[in-house]
């Protein structure tokens, strides 16, 4: 009996990690979850999934953001202000000032799946007036959420929620420095600081939250028809004092930092420092833009760890 018994438990074992009857799942390098497999997958191109019902009349839509600069820790107490942040972020005015459709009840619970701590938020698609239910959890420096529009899609909450798996993107601090890369660069930044990867144009923002803000925001691209130059930098540099105003930040000026040349101008706002570096290598250009005392006094550590890919 206890032979048989070893064979059906190592049998549940093996079909533990299978995908359920009638599930597929989406997989890519920073999460994965399961769904119905006769719902239709399609993506936005800034990488959101999203699944529509074989009837056309609900739809989920999956997000992914890398950030640390945010973690929920499970503690109401704890987690609540980080909640009703997220939960402004959701539901707010968009970017371009237009009201969003999803209109959230105000109520909230925490919620957990596997090791991943998160919350639920009810409310309502404004559009068509039927019922939305927004998750989000955190975990290894990414945040999650599905947005479930009408009820076909809200029954599937547990079905996404308990199959979500986060890849670990969390690094290890050396002499008071993390790591951080990207397809194009890798660099350090202090530990003090915590990341939010914007998506947008290359864009990633160090933060440390103390009383006195400090930031630090990377902005990479890339040259379609020639490669970096210093003079290059330079044009870019004055085309970013432009924009900033006058006042704000001095001349621009070529320094060398790591054994690189780096275009740098730097001044203060207010009884904030500043300072903004262009650099680049092949079709790379990099703008970096330090703002606060602990920015600004990591910037040629920061500068000097950088590595083109």
């Amino acid at each position: 009996m206890k032979k048989y018994l070893a064979v059906i438990l190592a049998a549940v074992m093996l079909l533990g990690g299978a995908l359920a009857e009638g599930l597929t799942e989406y997989s890519d390098a920073n999460y994965s979850f399961q769904y119905p497999a006769d719902w239709i997958r399609d993506a936005t191109q800034d990488g959101t999934v999203i699944l529509k019902s074989p009837e056309g009349n609900a739809y989920v839509r999956a997000d992914l953001l890398l950030m640390d600069l945010i973690t929920l820790t499970g503690d109401e107490t704890t987690d609540a202000r980080f909640i009703q942040v997220l939960m402004k972020s959701f539901a707010g005015e968009g970017t371009d000032g237009t009201e969003n459709n999803l209109v959230l009840d105000g109520s909230w619970e925490l919620v957990t799946a596997g090791g991943l701590h998160g919350f639920r938020a009810p409310g309502t698609w404004k559009p068509t007036g039927e019922p939305a239910v927004l998750t989000v959890f955190t975990g290894g420096g990414s945040m999650a959420s599905f947005l479930m529009v009408g009820e076909t899609a809200a029954a599937l909450e547990e079905t996404l929620t308990s199959s979500l798996k986060l890849t670990d993107r969390t690094t290890e601090s050396v002499d008071g420095m993390k790591t951080w890369e990207s397809d194009k660069l890798r660099l350090c930044y202090p530990d003090t600081f915590k990341m939010l990867d914007i998506g947008q144009a290359g864009v990633i923002v160090f933060a440390e939250i103390t009383e006195s803000l400090s930031m630090i925001n990377v902005m990479t691209s890339e040259l379609p028809d020639t490669e970096y130059t210093d003079d290059y930098g330079l044009e870019t540099m004055r085309e970013v004092l432009k924009q900033a105003g006058e006042g704000l930040l001095g001349d621009a000026e070529i320094k060398t930092i790591g054994g690189r040349n780096v275009v740098a101008a730097e001044g203060s706002a207010g009884d904030t420092p500043g300072a903004v570096y262009v650099l680049g290598r092949g079709k790379t250009v990099v703008v970096l833009n330090f703002a606060g005392t602990n920015a600004v006094s990591a910037a040629e550590t920061v500068i000097a760890s950088m590595e083109f890919k």
